[in-house]
């Protein structure tokens, strides 16, 4: 398979839902998930276009999140988050996009970030440079976290599991001590991207 040339044809897919997607902003939930997660009725419009798109151009299968689908180990798949930070994405907030993975017997060999509201795009392909709005980005240089932006994901304090509220609350009181320079943005696509990119 063609990385570069299946990136074009998913970017291809992503950019005709960017209508949608910037369209519904401020979409009410549509059905509930997990704590107080939900999706809207974007999700699931934007998962079912993508989805029929992307099976059509690239004849490859595709696992969204809403609906499910191909195998994460399968030979070939898609992974899809039709509107990663769904919250701000219904409150208003402009931090949201739409994140596309594609996997290879379970490794990801490439990925797309769309950031509609700010105008950004990302791709890269396993072994390739990250790519902002189709332009090749230089190489991270070390930066010392005393002069760095950096990403939190949001939490309870009160939240259990692997790495409980009370843990994180740790981590980022001992990171205060050398970055007072903390965002919370709300989408784990963007702080990802944004640390592929250096802003973070």
């Amino acid at each position: 398979m063609d990385l570069e040339a299946l990136v074009a044809e998913a970017s291809a897919v992503l950019d005709d839902a960017v209508e949608p997607f910037l369209a519904g902003h401020r979409a009410e939930s549509a059905v509930s998930k997990k704590g107080n997660d939900f999706a809207t009725e974007v999700d699931l419009a934007i998962e079912r276009q993508v989805v029929d798109a992307l099976v059509k151009s690239t004849g490859i299968e595709v696992h969204g999140e809403e609906f499910g689908g191909a195998d994460f180990d399968s030979p070939w798949v898609w992974v899809l988050d039709p509107v990663d930070g769904t919250f701000n994405y219904a409150a208003g907030s402009p931090l949201a996009g739409i994140l596309l993975g594609l996997l290879r017997d379970g490794e990801p060999v490439a990925g797309l970030t769309w950031l509609p509201f700010i105008g950004t795009r990302y791709t890269a392909v396993v072994g390739g440079p990250l790519m902002k709005d189709g332009e090749p980005q230089p190489a991270l240089e070390p930066a010392s976290l005393a002069d760095a932006l950096i990403g939190a994901g949001s939490f309870s304090a009160d939240s259990r599991g692997r790495f409980p509220g009370r843990y994180r609350v740790a981590v980022l009181e001992n990171l205060s001590r050398l970055s007072s320079r903390f965002r919370m943005h709300g989408s784990t696509g963007l702080d990802l991207a944004y640390v592929a990119d250096g802003i973070l």
